[in-house]
């Protein structure tokens, strides 16, 4: 099974008790399983949005650049753009599982929200939920 899991930072830069227990459940799942880990990460360096495919301790990780740039009020807690690159996270894991942990970052979360509509057109993923309402 393809598991792909959401959350608002990852390790090694954040390192706090969302981070670690993820990773923890990533690791654990991923002696049965392919487990994929999709972070935010805000970085002046990189462009709005860009994406990097990178491991931490044997886990695929993906990390989403958040830059908070917007061109509306409304684009500051639902990105298009962010959206579109999530979109092409899933495209690329096809996940059976989506798991969204807590999420920091509004943004993000609501991102996430958009795409677990697609999902749920597809009738061919699961969303498990934390502390972010998805559906």
């Amino acid at each position: 099974m393809r598991l792909l899991h959401a959350i608002h930072d990852f390790l090694p830069r954040h390192r706090a008790g969302s981070e670690i227990y993820a990773a923890e459940l990533c690791r654990e799942l991923s002696a049965r399983h392919h487990v994929t880990l999709l972070c935010a990460e805000y970085d002046p360096s990189r462009a709005h949005g860009h994406l990097t495919w990178r491991e931490h301790d044997g886990l695929p990780v993906v990390e989403l650049v958040n830059n908070w740039i917007a061109g509306s009020l409304a684009e500051t807690y639902a990105s298009p753009a962010l959206t579109a690159r999530i979109g092409q996270v899933l495209d690329a894991v096809e996940p059976d599982v989506v798991h969204a942990h807590s999420f920091l970052n509004p943004e993000l979360s609501l991102s996430c929200e958009s795409v677990a509509q697609r999902l749920a057109a597809h009738h061919r993923h699961h969303i498990v939920e934390n502390s972010c309402r998805l559906s």
